[in-house]
């Protein structure tokens, strides 16, 4: 059954873990509004597979375990986050099936392990992508 949650039309600035508890919404829309996806925001969200970023201009920070555990997320079209500073360590742990990610045209920091234990196999660079500690 999909579900879906969509959240562009709330004035949200900060998405923590206790706006969005362990959801059963397959699909989410976040609104322009964001400007940072705390830690555990979307921790097990089992049944997550799309995540709207679309209208998230605003957004700066994707942090620790923000995305951990959502088995089903595919792919993540950050492209639109113009404002988009780091994306934190474990942001996209253990998202096994996510294979694709697209980034702003723009630099920002990536951490060492921000997509540990994911399917990830394409990252769209554009143009300069800075790491952080990677040795």
């Amino acid at each position: 059954m999909n579900i879906e949650l969509d959240l562009s039309n709330s004035n949200i600035i900060d998405l923590t873990s206790d706006l969005i508890p362990n959801t059963n919404a397959t699909t989410i829309i976040l609104p322009s509004t964001i400007e940072n996806i705390y830690q555990n925001s979307f921790l097990n969200c089992e049944e997550l597979q799309n995540i709207d970023l679309s209208k998230c201009i605003n957004l700066k920070y994707i942090n620790k375990y923000a995305f951990s555990n959502c088995k089903y997320i595919k792919d993540i079209d950050l492209s639109k986050c113009i404002n988009l500073k780091k994306i934190n360590d474990f942001s996209f742990n253990e998202c096994y099936n996510l294979t694709k990610i697209i980034l702003p045209n723009k630099n920002i920091e990536i951490s060492e392990y921000a997509f540990e234990n994911s399917g990830l196999k394409c990252m769209k660079l554009n143009p300069i992508i800075l790491f952080n500690d990677l040795y």
